[in-house]
């Protein structure tokens, strides 16, 4: 899409796409359901099944399925955007609607999933979808208030989900979640998207996926990514397991204090967003590593603080990075992607950040364990610092040589 009319900030832009409007509001929308979904889901189990272990499976059923990114994103390539994102809206309408009827643990456990692997579709759809709304110079500030409606989820959908649980109970929130997602289906329907490639001659779903991950092996941008989201996600979301004990035990908070600091990382992350789609850095590298830094060195601070209040303000600092680092990665994917191969990249790159994450699950509380919350914090931010040090290079490099160009395809030929 060209345009030679200026960019003006996120509110002319979103004044200028009506088709960028209304995936924004569709965004916005599943978004918030699915993180008042998750609170909904997280409170019923916890009162219905009352184990650690049973709360700890949700977790398991939400992380297993965004393992498939790589192979979700060749699905993206292959067919027409707005559908597949309609469809899975449309289908994480019905997922929510039969949750609200509150089943069994082992039902409640596969619905989740596969709500989960509809949204592992949706991603790279979405971020793909992006790109063709949008012109070049408009890019970072429409990945920007993308990232806003993600952040969304986090900062606002648990608190919808909270207050929906508490006022009418945990199958009322849940088929309210419904209703968000059978909306932003209806929204979706209504962007407009160009057809995708004829699929007469394509190869099939595995081998693109495969060439999708050697094409990524090869892209020095997608490789680093990759590999620093695992390496760095894997570090820092660490701190998750760690927060409710630094808040309770080591700084004599209450229930109310790990609230608000749990709560005070996802305002950062939407603080961030905001003020990239006012004010997008020039370079996507820049803001990417920044993101890390901040992180990085906001989990260590967190780690020394000496009271609630100075945690909270540095969880808000490592707020601010990760919003930084998504809406820098998601730039720099589209500008040294072809357009062939972006559902397949992002899918890899959302992968990378969830296998961070799992390992983090996994190992997060036989580390605290063993160690105690602030040597957590404080070694969760060096491994994201050291993984900063592992993309410096090759992102300053690739930025350096200039954008591929979203139509540049001679790479990719052939699958």
């Amino acid at each position: 899409m060209r345009s030679d009319r200026p960019q003006s900030g996120p509110i002319g832009l979103l004044r200028r796409r009506r088709g960028f409007r209304n995936l924004t509001a569709a965004l916005s929308l599943s978004y918030i359901g699915n993180g008042a979904g998750l609170v909904a889901l997280v409170l019923h189990v916890q009162s219905s099944e009352g184990t650690g272990i049973a709360v700890g499976a949700l977790f398991v059923a939400q992380t297993v399925p965004r393992l498939l990114g790589p192979m979700a994103g060749a699905v993206a390539d292959r067919v027409d955007l707005r559908r597949l994102m309609v469809a899975s809206d449309a289908g994480g309408a019905v997922l929510f609607a039969l949750l609200a009827l509150l089943p069994s643990f082992g039902i409640t456990l596969a619905l989740w999933a596969a709500a989960n692997l509809l949204q592992a579709a949706y991603s790279p759809a979405r971020s793909s979808m992006i790109a063709g709304l949008v012109t070049d110079d408009e890019v970072p500030t429409a990945y920007a208030l993308e990232n806003t409606a993600f952040n969304l989820q986090v900062a606002v959908g648990p608190v919808v989900g909270g207050a929906l649980v508490a006022a009418a109970g945990a199958g009322w929130a849940l088929g309210v979640d419904a209703i968000t997602f059978a909306v932003a289906a209806a929204l979706i329907a209504r962007v407009p998207l160009r057809k995708p490639p004829s699929g007469a001659d394509r190869p099939g779903l595995i081998a693109e996926t495969r060439a999708g991950l050697a094409y990524a092996a090869r892209n020095p941008v997608a490789r680093t990514l990759a590999m620093t989201l695992a390496i760095g996600v894997g570090f820092l979301a660490v701190d998750n397991v760690a927060l409710p004990f630094l808040v309770r035990d080591t700084l004599d908070g209450g229930p109310a204090a790990y609230g608000i600091a749990s709560g005070a990382f996802g305002i950062g992350m939407l603080a961030a967003s905001v003020a990239l789609a006012f004010r997008p850095g020039r370079s996507a590298a820049a803001v990417y590593l920044a993101g890390f830094a901040a992180s990085g060195v906001g989990s260590i601070a967190t780690g020394f603080a000496p009271a609630v209040a100075a945690a909270v303000v540095l969880q808000a600092g490592s707020g601010v990075g990760n919003g930084l680092e998504n809406v820098g990665s998601n730039t720099l994917v589209q500008r040294h992607v072809p357009e062939a191969m972006l559902g397949r990249i992002f899918g890899l790159v959302g992968t990378a950040a969830y296998a961070g994450s799992g390992a983090a699950a996994l190992l997060g509380g036989l580390y605290l364990d063993l160690t105690s919350p602030r040597t957590v914090f404080i070694t969760g931010g060096i491994g994201a610092l050291a993984a900063l040090a592992i993309a410096v290079g090759p992102l300053r490099r690739s930025e350096a040589a200039g954008r591929i160009g979203r139509h540049a395809e001679e790479e990719v030929r052939g699958g």
